[in-house]
């Protein structure tokens, strides 16, 4: 099955992050004493080839047809890459 990654800008018109996703940083923490679970991912985005994601912009993960995560950006940590400045 095709993994995919879309974010959903504030217009509502998802966009697919697959071609900037790091699949290796993927980590989704299933949690049983708190409310909600968690992912995290790295994302490589050079010279604004894909908008950047705001908090609060609605994530989802699919293997296929199948749903594995969904939940809104909350947290965005920047690094900045020397060989590409």
């Amino acid at each position: 099955m095709a993994l995919t990654l879309t974010i959903a800008p504030f217009n509502g018109t998802a966009v697919n992050y697959e071609d900037v996703l790091d699949f290796k940083s993927i980590a989704i923490e299933d949690s049983i004493q708190v409310a909600s679970d968690t992912m995290s991912f790295s994302l490589t985005i050079y010279n604004e080839s894909k908008s950047r994601p705001l908090a609060g912009m609605e994530v989802v993960f699919q293997d296929g047809a199948v749903i594995e995560f969904a939940g809104v950006v909350v947290n965005i940590d920047r690094q900045f890459s020397p060989e590409k400045l």
